[in-house]
């Protein structure tokens, strides 16, 4: 049920969160938890739909294989494309791959497809182990039996141990499962073993299955129940304790061999292996697609630019700059008023100029934050498959060039027409266009 700690157990297992304990992977310690000990043999699903919504669903897939598959640059690149082409095959994707994901504003695939385009960004990289949180989750019942079916048949083509994480399955989806991890309220374990065997166990605290009722959803009401609780988590204790009593030393033998998982961990390797130059590429690529993709904000902030250097060109127009006192008259001033006698009578170049560079550093960085923040979750998935910050903000700053080096001009050719074109025109652009480059940064720390 919602409470139980089903997330917060998977990402405990995962190393994504702090815990106090030991996790071990077929009895080998594995430090920081599964996903450090397996490396790049380890992938994590996130529950949200992470992913590029302006790219198409094969452009997704591509780039999370060009991110995470190493190896010899000679055949990489069809190595690469023989990879997408196998995962979007085995998670049913093959006839959506030239669709936009799509999101709230614009259409693209469905929730299923979606869920599937998730799962498939982390298979590409063939991990032997993958975590996945909730991926039945606003899903209708076809739609979930759908995931659940793509990722049986990985499982038994692949021979991945997949972990998963869900909420009130269909009968269909919790039959699909060899193993069975039971959580009620409070974190509580009240159940592992196979899914059929469950309704056996709690036969003895007299709670039986009633005709015509589906095992999941009769589990999910004993363990949502508080009055059941105290019961069932006293006779799973009891039933691990006999196991226990009955196999002691069994999993801590001496003699023990480490599992197929424990040995990938030990010879794992981090994810990330490709080279920094070619991150780059890859992170100017994916920035230009999206640029290309989103041409109303670059548009809106032109705009913007355009109606403000208006605006200022009107507050400051025909403003001249009228110089101090002739040295005749300065001689004139009184001793207390020297100074003051030395100062421009009338200067209101200073002025316009601030206001000018105040407005188009807070437009620019204005946007670079609201682009930066509707990716920011997007860029620590790509962080955690080993993409430098560092690559990731080059390249979009780079690919903003463009546009940053239009906007000054549009402000300092309709803001110099009302000022009188007074000052250098190349000064003044060089001067903005430091300001919005140095702004536009803003967005991406």
């Amino acid at each position: 049920p919602s409470g139980s700690g089903k997330t917060t157990l998977l990402s405990a297992l995962a190393g994504r969160v702090a815990f106090v304990g030991d996790v071990r992977v077929d009895g080998v310690a594995a430090r920081g938890g599964v996903g450090r000990h397996l490396g790049s043999s380890f992938a994590f699903v996130p529950q949200e739909d992470v992913m590029y919504r302006q790219l198409t669903v094969e452009e997704n897939v591509w780039l999370s294989a060009s991110f995470r598959l190493v190896g010899n640059r000679i055949g990489r690149r069809e190595r690469i494309c023989h990879a997408v082409a196998r995962v979007m095959e085995q998670m049913r994707l093959a006839g959506v791959s030239r669709s936009t994901v799509g999101d709230e504003v614009v259409r693209g695939v469905s929730g299923g497809e979606r869920k599937r385009v998730n799962i498939a960004l982390e298979l590409v990289a063939k991990p032997r182990c993958m975590f996945v949180d909730e991926p039945t989750t606003g899903l209708d019942a076809t739609a979930a039996k759908e995931v659940i079916g793509c990722l049986r048949g990985i499982v038994r083509a692949e021979g991945i141990t997949i972990v998963c994480v869900v909420h009130q399955p269909r009968h269909e989806v919790f039959s699909s499962f060899d193993s069975l991890l039971l959580l009620a309220r409070g974190g509580r374990i009240v159940y592992e073993g196979a899914p059929a065997s469950a309704c056996g166990v709690y036969e003895s605290a007299g709670l039986v299955l009633p005709p015509m009722c589906s095992l999941s959803d009769f589990l999910l009401d004993i363990v949502s129940d508080k009055a059941h609780l105290e019961p069932i988590s006293a006779l799973w204790r009891a039933r691990v304790e006999s196991f226990a009593a009955s196999a002691a030393g069994g999993v801590q033998a001496s003699g023990a061999s480490p599992g197929p998982l424990a040995r990938v961990g030990e010879a794992a390797t981090r994810i990330g292996g490709i080279g920094i130059g070619r991150q780059l590429m890859l992170c100017l690529v994916l920035h230009l697609k999206l640029r290309y993709r989103r041409v109303g904000t670059p548009l809106l902030e032109i705009l913007l630019t355009g109606v403000y250097a208006l605006c200022v060109g009107i507050i400051f127009y025909r403003t001249d700059f009228e110089g101090p006192l002739t040295k005749a008259e300065q001689a004139q001033c009184p001793s207390m008023l020297a100074t003051l006698c030395t100062l421009p009578i009338k200067d209101m170049v200073d002025k316009r100029t601030a206001v000018a560079q105040l407005g188009t550093a807070i437009i620019t960085s204005l946007t670079s934050i609201s682009l930066f923040a509707r990716d920011a979750a997007v860029t620590r998935r790509y962080c955690s498959w080993g993409v430098l910050m560092p690559n990731y903000v080059i390249a979009g700053m780079t690919v903003h060039a463009l546009e940053l080096a239009v906007q000054p001009l549009i402000f300092c050719t309709i803001a110099d027409q009302l000022w009188g074109s007074q000052g250098a025109f190349i000064n003044s652009y060089i001067v903005l266009l430091a300001v919005v480059w140095a702004a536009s940064g803003i967005g991406y720390l």
